[in-house]
């Protein structure tokens, strides 16, 4: 389920647009006083059921969704404070509100860690600002982060731990969360600052920390290079990592190091390109500063700096090459690529931010025009992903950022938005796109929505031990459909409901046959059913796996394999796509251990990418592995791997290729 992008640099980029998506409403935005109608004046607390039959949407006195009528739409109006920046006043409001995180740090044994630190930053790699959320494990290695903003804000959620390498990762606030985290025991790395044409040390270099392979965090911390060059950190993650140097008349340089090493170096050029450019409002293209300015380099380094009140930036220092530069300010500009020689200077680079664009939209049946109340419509809003519900007439507003586009979403059971002038579609997309003029305020959208066939189920975990134990609704797992029709195999992904249960919408009635995974945390589960299903799956989650660890022949420890799960089953002839399934990916530690999820009674070939390139498939039945913890011996003279696994077939070297079927998490 954890799969590695094939372009990491995108993927990167993708999650820290994401994070940048909102702006604050409460603080930056006032209503303007209008003529109040009865229609304004509505209840703060009512009840609206969905149309999903996946949950009933109740609104109470902390949770005001925007739900406008016809008549009222004339009167919704915003203004904009000018003065508004991206800066840390800015990232505490737009982290607050009332949802949280909660989780257990452990070492890898699963031994809890008490007194680790637990911080959360806004969702810039390198920002300058304070955390904007901090706790401390107790005892049992239990921590909270509190009053968090849910409306699909992203941060980067990090942990430490005397002796242990810092573990960082990017997250997606969507509701309550449950971060468990594994720190690993850190080991030393140290190297030398060079000057790539002379080979002299450079004195005074900054070098930051490596946290992992593909990016800096500037809140881990720096080490100074001393007289000779030479730089120290103590507690990095073993295995490959990059690193930054920055240094007074140099290029700053991205580098990728292996720990532990004490010899680890970075050759910095002389010089450094600039970038000189503008971000300017989308209405009229006129000067806009307070904006965060973010360039992101081909070789993965992450710059980043503000736009002054006039407007301007600037960004020195860099390498030269093909860069994307973004400018935030409540939600990103058009991305701007460009490329800057070496040394060299590229000026007035216009970045045009979003502005406000108000939506007056209907939600109507395709078939028949005949209006859907009670729809909920997500949208992009200023603080974050909003929810409208359309009145009785299916009408709905509600104000968004934009630049030549916005979208809404709609996550109801049977329904599907229609994704091209006629009413048939074989779309399964929720997401509906819809362009605007260049120098559009509002705008009109008529959403028509075709009733579909869903594939239902609920996800339970079994809580308590023994004859006491009762299997309890597990909410927000992740949920992973792969549906075949007509020899043409379907990925979807949805999340259970605080009652456990979920849908995923179907393109028509068509049969077909469909397997589906669900997982929190280290528990999966995995049910199969024909396409469409007359009866909801039930899915009950086990926390089984693989605990093992890889050795060569005389038990050296191997560490930085790639170990990946592919499910082999029997499914009905005419469902080939679906006879093998790729599941979770991980590596080995610096002592050769690895856990790994498996979904219970099943068949599993076992693949095992070696540091030497060659790739190795084994097969098993998961229960057998997941008995007791296993041990595989590599021999790298025969291409082999041992193991004392019952039932494990014979070693298979495989090529580079791709497999028929889906992956469990895309």
């Amino acid at each position: 389920m954890i799969q590695q992008p094939k372009n990491i640099i995108i993927a990167f980029l993708v999650i820290v647009v994401l994070g940048f998506l909102f702006a604050i409403r409460s603080q930056f935005i006032q209503p303007v006083e209008v003529e109040k109608t009865e229609e304004v004046a509505q209840e703060k607390k009512t009840e609206k059921g969905s149309r999903s039959g996946n949950t009933s949407i109740t609104v109470f006195d902390d949770y005001d969704p925007e739900v406008a009528s016809p008549r009222q739409t004339p009167h919704i109006r915003t203004v904009a404070n000018k003065d508004w920046v991206e800066d840390y006043d800015t990232q505490l409001l737009r982290a607050a509100g009332d949802a949280h995180i909660t989780g257990v740090v452990a070492d890898e044994d699963d031994a809890p860690l008490a007194g680790a630190e637990i911080m959360l930053y806004e969702s810039d790699p390198m920002t300058t600002h304070p955390a904007l959320r901090t706790a401390v494990t107790d005892e049992e290695g239990s921590y909270t982060l509190t009053d968090l903003n849910e409306r699909g804000v992203a941060f980067i959620l990090a942990a430490r731990a005397k002796g242990y390498a810092p573990e960082v990762r990017f997250i997606m606030m969507n509701g309550p969360q449950r971060q468990d985290i594994t720190l690993t025991e850190g080991v030393p790395l140290s190297g030398t600052v060079l000057d790539a044409q002379t080979s002299a040390p450079i004195v005074g270099a900054t070098v930051y920390f490596p946290a992992n392979r593909w990016t800096v965090f500037s809140f881990l911390g720096t080490a100074t290079s001393d007289g000779m060059g030479r730089f120290n950190f103590q507690d990095v993650k073993p295995g490959q990592n990059m690193t930054v140097a920055e240094a007074t008349g140099y290029a700053r340089t991205s580098k990728s190091v292996r720990s532990p090493s004490d010899d680890a170096f970075i050759a910095m050029r002389k010089g450094g390109a600039i970038v000189r450019g503008m971000t300017v409002t989308r209405l009229g293209e006129k000067p806009a500063g307070g904006a965060r300015v973010v360039c992101y380099s081909r070789n993965g380094g992450v710059f980043s700096t503000s736009s002054k009140p006039d407007g301007t930036f600037e960004l020195r220092d860099l390498p030269g090459g093909r860069h994307t530069l973004l400018a935030f300010k409540g939600s990103p500009s058009r991305p701007e690529r460009i490329e800057v020689e070496e040394n060299g200077v590229k000026e007035d680079v216009k970045l045009i931010l979003p502005s406000e664009v108000y939506v007056n939209g209907r939600v109507v049946r395709a078939d028949n025009s005949k209006p859907l109340p009670g729809v909920g419509i997500k949208h992009q809003g200023i603080l974050g992903v909003n929810t409208v519900l359309s009145d009785e007439d299916g009408r709905f507003a509600f104000t968004t950022l934009a630049i030549d586009s916005y979208w809404v979403e709609v996550h109801e059971r049977g329904l599907l938005p229609v994704q091209k002038k006629d009413t048939e579609t074989t779309s399964v997309q929720e997401r509906f796109v819809k362009e605007i003029d260049a120098g559009a305020s509002s705008d009109d959208l008529l959403l028509k929505l075709r009733r579909v066939p869903a594939i239902t189920g609920v996800v339970r975990q079994a809580r308590g031990t023994g004859d006491g134990a009762k299997a309890a609704p597990v909410w927000n797992a992740d949920v992973f459909a792969h549906v075949e029709i007509d020899g043409e195999l379907r990925n979807l992904f949805t999340r259970s409901d605080s009652n456990g249960t979920f849908f995923v919408n179907l393109p028509d009635n068509k049969r077909g046959y469909a397997r589906v995974f669900a997982r929190k945390g280290r528990a999966v589960a995995m049910g199969e059913t024909r396409a469409p299903a007359r009866q909801p799956l039930r899915l009950n989650l086990e926390q089984k796996g693989l605990k093992g660890e890889v050795a060569l022949t005389d038990m050296t420890p191997l560490s930085g394999v790639r170990i990946s799960a592919i499910y082999q089953f029997t499914a009905p002839a005419q469902y080939g796509r679906l006879k093998t399934l790729r599941g979770d990916t991980t590596l080995t530690n610096l002592y050769g251990g690895f856990q790994l999820p498996l979904v219970a009674n099943n068949k599993v070939t076992i693949q095992f990418r070696l540091p030497d390139g060659s790739r190795i498939e084994k097969d098993y039945p998961t229960n057998a592995l997941s008995r007791n913890s296993q041990v595989f011996v590599y021999d790298p003279v025969e291409k082999e791997i041992l193991s004392d696994a019952k039932g494990g077939s014979a070693s298979r070297r495989t090529e580079e290729r791709g497999r028929e079927g889906g992956r469990i998490r895309q």
